[in-house]
């Protein structure tokens, strides 16, 4: 099934009847964020049952490493929007890297 969303992104986003990935994430930035710079590397978890299809090429937010080793790009990038399915665990930042407002 597909579902409206609020266009915030040139994308569908469609359910699935089964887990689409799950586990422990290790990321690097691909560029500098609000909250920290490029390159910086942040741990944390996916956990989806949805698919994403952009209707056009969007960047990636980071590059990412699975618990198995595996390389693979995460996220997007539109805007001032950054999206990604991983959910950051924002302590693993060293606060030295870390961007203050």
């Amino acid at each position: 099934a597909e579902f409206p969303m609020c266009s915030v992104l040139p994308a569908k986003t469609f359910m699935g009847n089964r887990l689409r990935s799950l586990g422990y994430r290790e990321v690097k930035t691909l560029e500098s964020l609000p909250f920290c710079g490029k390159g910086v590397k942040i741990r944390g978890h996916e956990f989806h049952w949805s698919d994403i299809e952009a209707s056009e090429p969007l960047p990636p937010l980071f590059l990412a490493r699975d618990s198995r080793g595996n390389i693979f790009n995460a996220g997007v990038k539109h805007g001032n929007i950054a999206a990604s399915y991983i959910h950051l665990h924002f302590e693993s930042i060293p606060l030295r890297l870390f961007s203050h407002f």
